[in-house]
């Protein structure tokens, strides 16, 4: 998903996500949708070389319901990243973190 044009909806609480930086933030919960390749790219930079492949998908608990990609609807798949969970489009077209997550994973990264 583009950051670029009209916004849809967190895929989170239904929030509006309104462009932030690199990505969108969602007004209400706080969280935020970049695109996987950007969040590489952030870690890239801020400690070259740390993860070869940083993303790693992980189980989703069954009481867990899927949230849905704010580009195409498809269900996101749970993933890690530096150690925080996040959730993953299939098609690649970004990422969603809940507040707090994607600092928690760049502070992971930092010396």
């Amino acid at each position: 998903m583009s950051t670029e044009g009209p916004s849809p909806g967190c895929p989170r609480c239904g929030g509006q996500l309104a462009p932030l930086g690199a990505g969108r933030v969602c007004r209400s919960c706080r969280g935020a949708w970049l695109g996987e390749q950007r969040l590489e790219e952030m870690v890239r930079t801020m400690r070259d070389g740390l993860f070869a492949d940083p993303l790693e998908l992980v189980p989703r608990a069954a009481d867990e319901a899927a949230l849905a990609c704010p580009a195409c609807a498809a269900a996101l798949e749970p993933a890690t990243f530096a150690g925080q969970p996040i959730d993953r489009c299939p098609a690649g077209h970004g990422v969603w973190l809940d507040d707090g997550e994607l600092t928690a994973a760049l502070r992971a990264v930092v010396p």
